[in-house]
């Protein structure tokens, strides 16, 4: 689970999990997003089988998109009307690519430290026997230990020349991102620490917004 601005993101975490793990899944499955599309690619070159892959209609995801509705309910909604005031007290400017790309940069650590916690605290969490065809247990230990739950790692392993392979050829190479370099060089000249709540943030957006319009601090 991390924050991400780009679908490029989704496909660099998703191989970063193929080569921690030296290997992929026996079996992927996804709706039609966007996002899947270079991840269906490598599943496919990986087991030299178009049929390691499926799309499913979205209504496939009910259960987790409900899960997601929860979290925007419970925690993802005060960042949006976070966000949304800075909007109308005319402090960010959705419409600036300069001012989405800083706000980015300001935020995405903040924002990836708490999906951190809920990661932690949802795998963590004891799963209860139900109706339906869910596995009982903690994720964690599912994933970790299926052996302790009856079950084997169906990891498919991969050798490291075929995922070197699928990163030179599959993988297309992230476009730098100037405003995202500026702004760490501009950190990093004035010796700012990363902030730790959305106070520290916004008050680094400023200044960083500041010197991006006028040149000094």
């Amino acid at each position: 689970m991390e924050s991400s601005d780009d679908n490029s993101d989704f496909t660099d975490d998703t191989f970063e999990d193929i080569e921690e793990e030296s290997g992929c899944p026996v079996q992927l499955v996804t709706d039609l997003g966007t996002e899947n599309g270079t991840a269906a690619a490598l599943q496919s070159y990986f087991h030299d089988n178009s049929e390691a892959h499926r799309y499913v209609p979205s209504p496939r995801n009910q259960r987790i998109e409900g899960w997601w509705a929860y979290y925007a309910r419970s925690h993802s909604q005060c960042w949006r009307i976070f966000f949304k005031d800075l909007e109308s007290q005319g402090i960010v400017g959705t419409a600036c690519e300069i001012n989405m790309e800083c706000l980015w940069y300001c935020f995405h650590k903040l924002l990836q430290t708490e999906l951190d916690l809920v990661k932690e605290h949802w795998n963590s969490h004891r799963i209860r026997k139900s109706r339906h065809n869910t596995i009982p247990g903690r994720p964690d230990s599912l994933y970790f230990l299926p052996q302790l739950h009856g079950s084997r790692d169906y990891l498919f392993q991969l050798a490291a020349a075929e995922i070197r392979f699928a990163s030179e050829n599959i993988i297309e190479d992230e476009l730098a991102n100037d405003h995202q370099e500026y702004f760490e060089y501009v950190r990093n000249n004035l010796s700012l620490s990363h902030p730790e709540d959305w106070e520290e943030t916004l008050n680094m957006f400023r200044r960083l917004m500041n010197i991006a319009a006028n040149g000094d601090d």
